[in-house]
């Protein structure tokens, strides 16, 4: 039942689900549910979805984001 568990958090943590509790992640989970979260962040900024975390973008990222925008906007 651990196992289950286990695997049950770390999909609603690489999901974006509801009960994620990051310290049960081991260090290699940790590093992939930083990728799938920042992801997701930026497919949210993108779209123009107000959960987008602008802070968490890289600069390039900001940039394109910034760019698409001015062309719709046009």
């Amino acid at each position: 039942m651990a196992l289950a568990g286990r695997q049950r958090n770390f999909s609603d943590c690489l999901y974006g689900g509801g009960a994620c509790d990051h310290s049960r992640l081991t260090p290699a989970e940790t590093k992939e549910v930083a990728a799938a979260e920042h992801q997701r962040n930026y497919r949210a900024c993108a779209a123009g979805y107000p959960e987008c975390d602008e802070s968490r973008l890289t600069p390039a990222e900001a940039s394109a984001i910034a760019a698409r925008q001015k062309k719709v906007s046009r």
